[in-house]
């Protein structure tokens, strides 16, 4: 996890025969997945419904949830708000690598309050979550855009990515080397 989202760019495949064998580890929906080393503290809530097996690694702790006494929703907004940041924080050692032991992570104090209360509190801040995510998404431009944008008004292509962007284009190598940035 990178920022508390999921990161695949370093994704490992492993052989069945020992994906098998580490199959009882495997991440389900709704497991809470918290870091425990480096960037300590950082969970995130395992919504992927695909039809691959993910094993987690060490670096993190997976809580199964008993969603009759919690919803894992509000559990993963409650570890991370700043009480709970604090807390790992706290926790946490080691000089340039942080970690955090399982037993500390066990130990983080987590309210009682009823289901209908939680589920309240997961609507408020989904809420203004989403609204915040949308303004923000429309300030956004987009790095390719900005990208073709210099690249087209430089000369060294023509028009802009529209699909994926392994999109190819065909460069003009005389503009690139007339290019007013060597000038």
């Amino acid at each position: 996890m990178k920022k508390g989202e999921f990161n695949f760019d370093e994704e490992i495949f492993i052989d069945p025969e020992k994906g098998q064998e580490l199959e009882h580890h495997a991440l389900l929906k709704n497991d809470l997945i918290i870091t425990r080393s480096g960037s300590v503290g950082f969970c995130k809530l395992f919504d992927i419904c695909d039809d691959r097996t993910y094993i987690p690694s060490g670096y993190v702790i997976v809580l199964k949830v008993n969603e009759d006494k919690i919803l894992p929703r509000f559990l993963e907004y409650y570890l991370s708000t700043k009480f709970a940041k604090r807390y790992f924080e706290i926790r946490s050692s080691g000089k340039t690598q942080k970690n955090i032991s399982q037993t500390d992570i066990l130990s983080i104090p987590i309210p009682n309050i009823s289901n209908a209360y939680q589920e309240k509190i997961i609507n408020e801040i989904g809420r203004d979550a989403q609204s915040k995510i949308l303004a923000l998404q429309q300030k956004i431009e987009s790095l390719q855009d900005i990208v073709d944008d210099i690249l087209i008004r430089e000369k060294i292509k023509k028009y802009k990515f529209e699909h994926i962007a392994q999109e190819q284009f065909e460069a003009c190598y005389e503009m690139i080397s007339n290019n007013s940035f060597y000038d």
